[in-house]
């Protein structure tokens, strides 16, 4: 499995599949959405590997940024709690992002949605928590 190896590795580090292909975690996401387009975990994976304002080709011939990762995360899988997370941390301010749902989130609404998500992940409250400002709710 693409995802499972790409999540094994470290970011300068390449496995040898056995017909002889070097890959990067990177490739190994790639080659997972190839797989399987509608594999949440593997676009949200991918976009952790970019830096920001960085894009990357997918094997379908999109290029994609970090941030356009996570939203066709999002639309593959509306509980990938992951994905709500590293949009949310993509953004700064007051500054939002519109899913393909048509919903238009700033930070601390995907926050909530990845509490939503995944309850049990106190991370998510955290991250949730460091947003709010003063006596805000």
């Amino acid at each position: 499995n693409y995802l499972l190896l790409g999540n094994c590795l470290r970011r300068s580090e390449t496995v040898q599949l056995t017909d002889g292909r070097t890959l990067t975690d990177r490739e190994l996401y790639i080659e997972a959405v190839r797989c399987d387009p509608q594999c949440a975990t593997a676009y949200s994976s991918l976009g952790d590997c970019l830096l920001e304002s960085e894009t990357i080709q997918l094997a379908d011939g999109r290029t994609l940024t970090d941030r356009e990762l996570y939203v066709e995360a999002i639309r593959c899988d509306p509980q990938c709690a992951t994905a709500y997370i590293s949009l949310g941390n993509c953004l700064c301010g007051s500054e939002t992002i519109q899913l393909t749902d048509g919903r238009t989130l700033n930070k601390r609404e995907l926050y909530v949605e990845a509490i939503r998500s995944d309850p049990k992940d106190a991370v998510n409250y955290r991250l949730l928590g460091d947003c709010l400002r003063g006596s805000e709710t």
